[in-house]
């Protein structure tokens, strides 16, 4: 089998430079209309002093809070509504249970005082009742402290034969008169009339010993009031209460979206992780209707689209140029399950070997091998990977696959896990095997597990030149990515900078623009259970297989 290929070993050479240099032309027109800064990335982690925001930062935090806010409703509109309906029905039995009837009487007399006058006859007084500005403010005043008074609540009470006085009582006096209007409250209709009558029948019995003998003048009766004041307006309460819980939903949204810190943009790299940008991937989607058609997410299918086509050969044109001479072997690795390492991995391989570079795909995810399910295989042909090779059941020749229709690369793949393989990844062994694989091929691409869950991908990097490190848009957040950036650069490995993948536009994709006129960008979901590495209380699955999710 090593004679098969260790012919063609560094094929394509020749082609190199010119074929790079038309790759960086060519993208930096058509691409995503972004340009990577120079130089490796480091894993130091980010200060302030090297954000180098711009005047426009107002401008795009306004953006990217919109952005949030909009996935924040589609990911908790549960919230909102749940919110609504339930103010709406505490807002609903509530105005039956609290509600309480205001019944009011009222009644408007006027109040005179008593005056004496001797008569032409003898010394009879005659009694005349008179009315004064003075008397009138002096009444002003005093009137609805009378009515108010513990002397006329007991008054009143005594004569209704109850314990307490069941309404509020109120006056109000017209200015310069001795015109005043007595206002009783009330939630029995018949308890607010008869308290006013009472008022009006005994009212003298507490004035005289305050302004003298007085004569009341009834202008308006008191009548039994048929309606409650304050009708319970039940509709008006609930639609409140609902719009009440929209606000109150939106307004844990937007405490969602400003505390988020994740990566959306390549500039973000720079800014908060203090990494190169390599280059934008977006998404992928396939219509759910069209479930006939080839929906593997590599460049040699049509279907992926033209913009997901020439981010990858962009990206593997950014590769080639920093690996340089640094040499030949390049980790691809994440954060977390689900950003699509596999996807970049296998697609910079197929683009890579479409260059005329000898180029080996090496699937080092022992606890989850995927790549080999996701490539069409003749029937009955076995597929072997490292856990075959460290097991000693088949050597490394007998294990590679020539992938002719997937553009013409090699692939180190099987399709059984192995437990606990960080051992065998950390051991001489895995570098015998790299050493000989770099003595036949131009690049050796490993395709790790995410170095934020295990310590696989650390092991292998140790062995390795260079690295890769994908960050999924908008999906881990900042500090676990720089705990894996971290963790990845303490095996001394060069790190070439990252790769933002599964970019989205419009609305919720942070305003990206790509140019390219194909249904939407796809869908990247998580994988399985990891639980059984002891690593599932981060809340993120490592197990099932879907195309873009690796």
């Amino acid at each position: 089998m090593e004679s098969q290929y260790s012919y063609t070993a560094g094929r394509g050479s020749s082609r190199k430079e010119s074929s790079d240099h038309e790759d960086i032309e060519h993208s930096s027109h058509r691409s995503s209309g972004y340009s990577s800064s120079g130089g490796s990335g480091s894993a130091a982690p980010h200060t302030s002093s090297q954000a180098g925001y711009d005047d426009g930062e107002e401008e795009i935090d306004l953006q990217i809070l919109l952005s949030d806010m909009w996935k924040g409703m589609k990911k908790f509109w549960w919230i909102v509504l749940l919110l609504s309906f339930l103010l709406a029905d505490i807002a609903f039995v509530g105005s039956l249970i609290i509600f309480k009837p205001e019944y009011v009487a009222t009644a408007t007399f006027t109040i005179s005082t008593h005056g004496t006058q001797k008569t032409s006859v003898g010394d009879i007084a005659n009694y005349t009742y008179d009315y004064s500005s003075s008397t009138a403010s002096q009444m002003a005043k005093t009137f609805p402290y009378i009515l108010q008074s513990d002397l006329m609540q007991e008054i009143i009470a005594q004569e209704m034969g109850v314990n307490e006085v069941n309404g509020e009582i109120t006056a109000d006096a017209t200015d310069n008169t001795n015109l005043f209007t007595v206002i009783v409250t009330s939630d029995n209709a018949m308890d607010a009339y008869e308290i006013l009558e009472s008022i009006i029948a005994n009212y003298h019995k507490v004035a005289d010993y305050v302004i003298g003998d007085t004569q009341v003048n009834i202008l308006t009766s008191p009548t039994i009031p048929e309606e409650p004041d304050n009708a319970n307006d039940y509709l008006r309460n609930t639609v409140i209460a609902f719009l009440a819980g929209v606000l109150l939903g939106c307004g844990i949204i937007f405490l969602y979206a400003i505390t988020r810190n994740t990566i959306r943009r390549e500039e973000e790299m720079k800014e908060k992780l203090n990494m190169t940008c390599l280059g934008t991937v977006p998404q992928v989607t396939f219509k759910k209707r069209r479930k006939t058609i080839n929906q593997e997410v590599t460049i040699v299918n049509r279907n992926s689209g033209a913009a997901f086509q020439e981010s990858i050969r962009a990206l593997r044109t950014r590769i080639i140029r920093r690996m340089g001479d640094s040499g030949k072997v390049l980790v691809v690795t994440s954060t977390l399950p689900g950003e699509g390492k596999t996807t970049v991995s296998l697609n910079v391989a197929i683009s890579m070997a479409q260059r005329d570079k000898q180029v080996i795909l090496v699937d080092c995810d022992l606890r989850n091998p995927s790549i080999a399910e996701r490539l069409p295989a003749e029937a009955g042909t076995e597929m072997f990977g490292l856990k075959e090779v460290f097991g000693g059941e088949k050597t490394v020749e007998e294990s590679l696959r020539f992938m002719k229709d997937e553009g013409g690369f090699y692939l180190l793949a099987g399709r059984e896990p192995m437990d606990n393989p960080v051992a065998a990844m950390g051991s001489g062994r895995m570098k015998q095997i790299l050493d000989k694989l770099c003595e036949q091929f131009d690049y050796v691409i490993l395709d790790t597990p995410p170095c934020g869950i295990i310590a696989d991908a650390a092991a292998v990097a140790s062995y390795a030149d260079t690295a890769v490190y994908v960050v999924k848009q908008d999906y881990a957040p900042v500090y676990r990515i720089m705990e894996g950036i971290q963790s990845l650069a303490e095996s001394g490995v060069k790190m070439l900078g990252c790769v933002l993948n599964g970019a989205e536009s419009g609305l919720g994709g942070y305003g990206h623009n790509y140019g390219y006129g194909y249904g939407g960008y796809g869908k990247y979901g998580k994988y399985g259970s990891y639980g059984k590495y002891g690593q599932g209380g981060y809340g993120y699955g490592y197990g099932g297989k879907r195309y873009g999710d690796e």
